[in-house]
């Protein structure tokens, strides 16, 4: 299989670069993202995650993979709407760890996909 472009890029690909990656080099990279909406109050108010279920075998086991977005229009967000996203990466010093965060320029709705999951 050839190497997915960053454009082709969904939010577990991105999980997984930043595991294996040293994470400089995803500053600046474009991301065009698609999933659901998960605010917490650890992330700000003006941050959430973009996130998708994983399932490796069964929906029963589906583990949660997400990226962390900045947009300030997140009061106009609910919780498990379904939206795209497009940004950068930069990096950001959270509670001493160094963690990527997408720099949303655009967050817009979109309809759940046909297949929510993704598969490892």
């Amino acid at each position: 299989a050839t190497a997915k472009t960053d454009a082709e890029k969904n939010i577990l690909d991105w999980a997984y670069e930043f595991q294996s990656a040293d994470l400089k080099q995803v500053v600046g990279r474009e991301a065009d993202v698609i999933g659901f909406v998960y605010k917490d109050e650890q992330f700000g108010d003006s941050a959430f995650s973009v996130a998708r279920y994983v399932v490796s075998c069964c929906v029963a086991d589906a583990a949660y993979a997400g990226l962390l977005v900045q947009w300030p229009a997140i009061a106009t967000l609910e919780n498990d709407q379904w939206v795209q996203v497009r940004g950068h990466f930069e990096l950001l010093d959270k509670d001493g760890q160094t963690v990527p965060i997408l720099i949303a320029n655009s967050v817009e709705n979109t309809p759940q996909p046909n297949q929510p999951y993704l598969y490892p």
